[in-house]
Order: C-alpha cells, then sequence, then structure tokens
C-alpha cells in the first residue's frame, strides 16, 4: 500500500512538473507575441513614434529653456 501511494505521489509531482513547463512556455510564447506586437506597431505606425518622441523632446527642451 505505501509503494503505490508513493508511486501516486511520484505520478502527482511529475504531473505539476510537466504543468508548470507548459506554462512557463505558454508565458514565454506570449512575451515572444508581444514583442512582436510592438515591433509591428512600430513597423506599421513610425508616425506615431516620431510623434512620441517628438514630444517628449519638445518637453525636454521646453525645461532647459527656462
Amino acid at each position: 500500500k505505501q509503494q503505490e501511494e508513493n508511486a501516486a505521489r511520484k505520478r502527482s509531482v511529475e504531473d505539476l512538473k510537466r504543468e508548470l513547463e507548459r506554462l512557463e512556455e505558454l508565458k514565454r510564447l506570449n512575451s515572444a507575441r508581444a514583442r512582436l506586437q510592438v515591433y509591428d506597431e512600430g513597423e506599421f505606425y513610425p508616425e506615431h513614434e516620431l510623434k512620441s518622441q517628438n514630444t517628449e523632446l519638445s518637453t525636454v527642451m521646453q525645461a532647459t529653456n527656462q
């Protein structure tokens, strides 16, 4: 009986490890997908990136001119 319980516990631990590995891989894939999305948005909407950079530059310039 104890051997059966140990075997069941071992299977349970192995299942949990596999699930953890699956979730970690899913997290890596989601992170990569998010990075690609940000990259693609920069590719397709470069004017948005330029506007935000120009706005930031204007703010810095105004602060230094005062």
